[in-house]
């Protein structure tokens, strides 16, 4: 959810509708009563810029009819795009560009009909005048929308750049948790053959000193510290391995060797 408070930003458009009231006032000189009125409606508008970013179609709403309700009350003038650029952008901003545009449309057509009706020369009104309203009404609104496309833009690669991240290191998850299992056969193994090994060299040694061959007993005793001491080193091998930082690993290579030496010990005797 988007934060809806205030910031900076607004607090200078709105300081800025305020200023440019007041400064049509100044260049008008009207009667006092008539100038603090006019700073007071400025000091609506300015407010109403405030609210425009947590509720901005009321915002909006609010300040067209505070701009028509200026000209009413025949107040200096100020044209009708200026009053409301800051609450149309911070509405377009806000995604409610279509409310935006038929808000200072509306606003347009009161004043060119009002204008008219008073009797001014058609070709300043529509030729002039409407034509630099419209094109501030329009700058406006297309860079509220401008940066909001570009805010939700920005939105979705950093969505994605998450994603992919997420993605790498599930990844990584997956080739750690299949390393394990490559490791814990490779350990099934080295165990499972040793001990294959041991008990095969263990009943020749018991049938050797049985039937008094010290030399074959002695074969046998030795494929058995042999094969031993390779499983032993093997498994360190292994334990090593595993205190590593994960990753992709290769097979021990002591694997193959290791192997066909037990194949060899099994034949012994």
């Amino acid at each position: 959810m988007p934060d809806t408070s205030p910031t900076r930003a607004d607090v200078l458009l709105a300081a800025a509708t305020l200023g440019l009231v007041a400064v049509a006032v100044a260049a008008d000189r009207p009667s006092p009563g008539g100038a603090a009125l006019a700073v007071v409606v400025g000091a609506v508008l300015g407010g109403l810029v405030l609210c425009a970013r947590r509720w901005p179609l009321p915002a909006l709403v609010a300040t067209a009819v505070v701009i028509l309700g200026y000209y009413a009350l025949d107040l200096p003038p100020v044209g009708v795009a200026a009053p409301a650029a800051a609450v149309l952008y911070r509405v377009s901003e806000r995604g409610r560009v279509v409310p935006a545009a038929v808000v200072a449309g509306s606003l347009l057509a009161v004043s060119v009909v009002a204008r008219l009706a008073e009797g001014d020369d058609i070709a300043v009104v529509v030729g002039t005048e409407l034509g630099s309203e419209a094109a501030l009404l329009l700058a406006v609104i297309a860079l509220g929308d401008a940066v909001r496309n570009r805010r939700s833009l920005r939105a979705a690669l950093v969505r994605q750049a998450v994603a992919a991240d997420e993605e790498r290191h599930w990844e990584a998850a997956r080739q750690v948790e299949a390393e394990r299992l490559r490791i814990a056969r490779e350990v099934h193994d080295t165990l499972g053959h040793t001990m294959s090994v041991i008990t095969l060299q263990s009943a020749v040694a018991r049938e050797a000193l049985a039937d008094s061959d010290p030399a074959q007993a002695e074969s046998a005793l030795a494929a058995i510290r042999s094969v031993s001491g390779s499983a032993m080193a093997e498994l360190r091998a292994t334990l090593g391995t595993l205190r590593r930082e994960p990753g992709p690993r290769e097979p021990a290579p002591a694997s193959t060797g290791s192997r066909r030496s037990w194949t060899a010990y099994a034949g012994v005797g």
